[in-house]
């Protein structure tokens, strides 16, 4: 069937076929890039700032138990060191709530959302037993500041009281940050899995893009030499019936006329207006002659 197509047909068809390749490689390049687009916004827009958030809320949990464990210390006692323990508790809680503002609003797989809801509760748990073993600690200072002896055996109670506070503080702030590393390895898992899955997504498009690139190339080719084949084999065709001709007339074979056949259709006319103008031309003459 290509065979049987004009000239003009088959160059179009070879710049539709690189078209196409072209078509082709656009579009997977897009996908490509659009597939690639999105990990990217998964690790830098989700997992990093999850991870950022969720860490700043270690952090401040960290620093606000050292703070506690501070004010439960009888050897620090000093009125200025008390203070430097207050404010670490006061910064660490204020560290805690701004990695919260910025992971909670960030969106969760469906296994993030059921760990985070988990967590939640033993996060507000340890809170509140960290509010208690501080208003024990301003009780004490108050009492200490009202003229009682550290020796006095109602602040000797009330110490023991905020270490059995600061024991279920511990224990709570141990479930919250057990739950709360989870939460950061699931992050870390999902961000790996996005550059993972952005790498894969990047070679398959490189790797198909190529391929198609090869086989246009390889069509293409195979397009230009037949065509180059199919011109030189017409171009042959003329050339020999027109000597062929030339050498009957020289001969005095004046009947002798072109063969359309040997040509496609659309170069038939060619041999087909030569034999009509030999037929004006020797037509007369042979009448002339006899």
């Amino acid at each position: 069937m290509f065979s049987r197509m004009k000239t003009g047909t088959k160059v179009l068809a070879g710049f539709a076929v690189a078209i196409a390749v072209t078509a082709v490689v656009g579009v997977v390049g897009y996908r490509g890039i659009s597939v690639l687009r999105e990990h990217l916004t998964e690790v830098g827009k989700v997992r990093l700032p999850s991870v950022l958030g969720l860490e700043k809320m270690v952090a401040g949990q960290l620093e606000a138990a050292y703070g506690e464990r501070g004010l439960i210390n009888r050897r620090m006692m000093d009125a200025q060191t008390r203070s430097n323990q207050y404010q670490r508790v006061d910064d660490g809680l204020k560290r805690a709530e701004e990695g919260w503002k910025i992971y909670e609003p960030l969106p969760q797989t469906p296994e993030e959302a059921v760990m985070w809801k988990a967590f939640v509760p033993t996060w507000e748990d340890w809170k509140k037993q960290l509010a208690e073993v501080v208003r024990l600690s301003k009780e004490k200072d108050s009492l200490l500041a009202g003229g009682l002896k550290p020796e006095d055996p109602k602040l000797t109670a009330l110490d023991d009281q905020t270490f059995e506070a600061s024991k279920v503080t511990r224990a709570a702030m141990n479930t919250s940050a057990a739950k709360l590393v989870e939460i950061v390895n699931l992050n870390i898992k999902l961000g790996d899995e996005a550059v993972l899955d952005g790498e894969s997504a990047a070679s398959s498009s490189i790797t198909f893009s190529l391929v198609a690139i090869g086989v246009g190339v390889v069509i293409m080719l195979a397009l230009g030499v037949f065509l180059a084949r199919s011109i030189s084999r017409v171009l042959r065709t003329l050339t020999g019936e027109a000597k062929r001709l030339s050498d009957a007339a020289v001969a005095g074979k004046l009947e002798t006329r072109g063969n359309p056949e040997l040509v496609s259709l659309e170069f038939r006319p060619i041999v087909e207006g030569v034999n009509a103008t030999l037929d004006a031309v020797i037509g007369p003459l042979m009448v002339s002659a006899e």
